[in-house]
């Protein structure tokens, strides 16, 4: 059988505990986004899973806005003798998605529920323009 490494094994896991997730691997890493901006993206590694809060980067320029994400919580992977288990890192999980699910609110004058990265103040960004003269 193909020696495995722990956090391998810990995203097969992952994606049968997160139905609907997307997986994508890269040489050192494993990414799942769960939920997308409204949920939380996971980054493996061979020594951690890293919860991530969805977010965005401004570039400025012409370019505009692009997806990042921010950490929020850090586990630390153990050897399979001493594992506890994926209850920790589930807790971490449904933490973050809780964690997410505050930073939404009500813009003011359109009513959409918008995230903390596209609102000034309690209004959504079109809104900050359109009625307080906010230029982006």
């Amino acid at each position: 059988m193909e020696d495995r490494r722990r956090f391998e094994e810990i995203a097969d896991e992952l994606e049968l505990q997160l139905p609907d997730c997307k997986v994508s691997r890269t040489r050192d890493a494993i990414q799942i986004d769960y939920f997308g901006d409204r949920g939380v993206t996971l980054l493996l590694t061979p020594e951690y899973v890293d919860v991530r809060l969805p977010t965005i980067d401004w570039t400025q320029g012409s370019h505009g806005p692009v997806a990042s994400s921010r950490s929020w919580r850090r586990y630390k992977i153990v050897r399979p003798d001493t594992d506890d288990g994926m209850t920790p890192l589930l807790d971490l999980v449904h933490g973050g998605l809780e964690r997410r699910r505050r930073e939404f609110r009500k813009c003011r004058f359109c009513g959409k529920e918008v995230p903390v990265e596209h609102r000034t103040g309690d209004a959504c960004h079109g809104c900050a323009s359109e009625h307080l003269g906010i230029v982006y």
